[in-house]
């Protein structure tokens, strides 16, 4: 059995991509995004910080062009020195809609490293059924 950790990505937006910040700050933004506090700044590093102060998502996309379209919203990504220098943050839960599915995959053995990835994505523990003829099943179940 492979136990993959859910995982909750935060991305910045520079320029038209979405970037992801590293799993430490991950870990200060989520810790920042469940404080509730009125004071939601997270450092980034020496020079951002992310303000979570916002009431909704409509307050953020108000802050930028071409974010009509965007989910997930959550902060923006400020310099101490400007403030007005500044990027949208997202937060992304993983998608639950294939969980306690059974998956067959035709073709060779599956690699270990592509079924985490594909149970990461959904925030799933997964569990090998077995291989038979150049076919891999596997089942996805909540963690």
């Amino acid at each position: 059995k492979w136990n993959v950790k859910v995982s909750i990505n935060w991305q910045w937006l520079d320029g038209t991509i979405w970037k992801c910040y590293d799993s430490k700050i991950t870990e200060a933004l989520e810790k920042g995004y469940n404080a509730n506090s009125k004071d939601s700044r997270v450092k980034v590093d020496k020079e951002r910080y992310v303000d979570l102060n916002f009431s909704n998502e409509k307050e953020i996309k108000d802050n930028f062009t071409g974010l009509e379209n965007e989910n997930f919203l959550v902060g923006v990504q400020r310099r101490y020195d400007d403030a007005m220098k500044r990027r949208a943050v997202k937060r992304i839960v993983p998608n639950n809609l294939f969980l306690n599915c059974k998956f067959i995959i035709p073709g060779s053995e599956v690699e270990l490293n592509q079924l985490s990835s594909i149970a990461q994505s959904y925030g799933a523990t997964v569990t090998p059924l077995g291989v038979a003829k150049n076919v891999t099943a596997f089942i996805c179940t909540p963690e």
